[in-house]
């Protein structure tokens, strides 16, 4: 399950187009609300798609989206309708937020809905970071925010013995050069928080060379574990803010809950690879970070 968020800074207020995809997935959920669908996928080898274009009846069930719902009043033609999309094989799911208001201070019109739900009062802990306050359809907020499935592999596969992990990396996109993944084991037992940290360079070459990695020597432990990989995330250019909300998040899974786990953390290139992003104008400056979560058991 992808649970990507978009922070966006600006100094002064701004009207960008977004689109995200899941590859090899849809999205569940979007928020604020977006505008409308975005796909991606090929014409499955069919040299002619205009007839799935004249005859709607004939368009492949898969590629029938129903529209969001529409909730503007005043200049509706200032957003597109519906695409038509000429693909028969669909891949990837994704939404478009087509004009979304960025402003660097929050506007009095604005109203947040509240968190009530204590299982949702991460949520709450993201409106700290510090970061631009964006607004679409009527709905406000300090970041987007999207989730859903994809059936795209893990980048990495794990075989676990004893003490020692095997960790082989899948390349899942092409790589002019090594492309590094920082590795981060973690134990939660009675005896407290403990792990270790190791770096993965994966080659074009040969993406299926396995790491070994011993963890029975444990070189962190308590609150380093945590600072080790807050140093991870701010190195692939996230602010500490941000980072550190990102951890807060997901600090009950990471370093709560009893067991052994791997973090595996990457940049942009194997980010884009799970979710292309595509903003308008290009940014100055863009920063994407990924966290793939593990849980390690013994082998049967």
């Amino acid at each position: 399950i992808t649970k990507p968020i978009i922070h966006i800074t600006t100094q002064s207020p701004l009207v960008v187009s977004i689109e995200v995809r899941i590859s090899k997935g849809r999205p569940w959920f979007g928020y604020p609300m977006p505008d409308d669908f975005c796909v991606s996928g090929n014409n499955g080898g069919l040299q002619d798609m205009s007839r799935f274009l004249q005859n709607p009846r004939d368009v492949p069930a898969e590629l029938k989206l129903q529209e969001l719902e529409e909730m503007r009043s005043g200049y509706p033609w200032l957003a597109p309708s519906h695409y038509k999309h000429a693909i028969a094989k669909l891949e990837d799911i994704g939404f478009r937020w087509q004009s979304l208001l960025v402003l660097p201070e929050k506007a009095d019109w604005m109203e947040i809905e509240a968190v009530s739900d204590p299982k949702f009062q991460w949520w709450n802990r993201l409106r700290e970071v510090p970061t631009n306050w964006v607004c679409n359809r009527g709905e406000s907020e300090r970041f987007l925010y999207y989730d859903g499935p994809t059936e795209k592999p893990s980048p990495i596969m794990v075989l676990v013995d004893g003490r020692q992990l095997a960790i082989k990396a899948q390349m899942l996109y092409y790589a002019p050069e090594p492309v590094k993944h920082d590795l981060l084991f973690i134990e939660v037992n009675d005896e407290g928080i403990s792990g270790v940290d190791k770096v993965m360079n994966v080659l074009q070459e040969d993406p299926r060379r396995s790491l070994i990695m011993e963890t029975a020597q444990r070189p962190l432990s308590g609150d380093q574990v945590r600072e080790k990989l807050l140093e991870l995330i701010v190195a692939r250019g996230l602010t500490t803010e941000e980072a550190a909300g990102l951890i807060d998040c997901w600090s009950p899974q990471f370093f709560e809950t009893p067991g052994r786990r791997l973090l595996t953390v990457f940049g942009e290139m194997a980010y884009d690879a799970y979710c292309p992003l595509t903003v308008s104008p290009k940014p100055t400056e863009l920063a994407r970070v990924g966290i793939v979560l593990t849980e390690l058991k013994e082998r049967e």
